[in-house]
């Protein structure tokens, strides 16, 4: 729910904007009136969370704006895609993540490694040969 909201915050208002060229009412200006009924409808919900979620988002929102444009860019990727998937897709990810964690740290990072290693070959397919 958390990561929910505040990835709505990022890629839903400000993904279109530079955030430190511009004012926040500068920024209002700009927004469809659907960014910015989203944008009050997340402020809501991020009144309503509790204090250690709130400092959780903020640290978040603050690493994710040290990162550079292509960097941003791949995370709204990911989300668009996210979006996209079924919920049965999503359950099955959010699972196997869950067990990817639950595993001791020398085993999950083979796993990762192996996972990497697919994942390069399937977007390179020439340099695995």
């Amino acid at each position: 729910m958390i990561k929910f909201i505040f990835v709505c915050l990022v890629l839903v208002v400000w993904s279109p904007l530079d955030v430190r060229s511009e004012t926040n009412e500068e920024r209002w200006k700009k927004m469809s009136p659907e960014q910015q009924a989203k944008l009050r409808e997340n402020f809501e919900k991020f009144k309503q969370l509790e204090p250690e979620k709130k400092e959780k988002l903020k640290a978040n929102w603050e690493r994710f704006n040290k990162f550079d444009p292509e960097q941003k860019k791949k995370i709204r990727e990911g989300y668009r895609r996210w979006k996209e998937l079924s919920p049965e897709q999503k359950s099955k990810i959010k699972s196997r993540l869950q067990k990817l964690q639950s595993m001791p740290p020398e085993k999950r990072a083979e796993k990762l490694k192996r996972l990497h290693q697919i994942k390069q070959r399937r977007t390179n397919p020439r340099r695995s040969r």
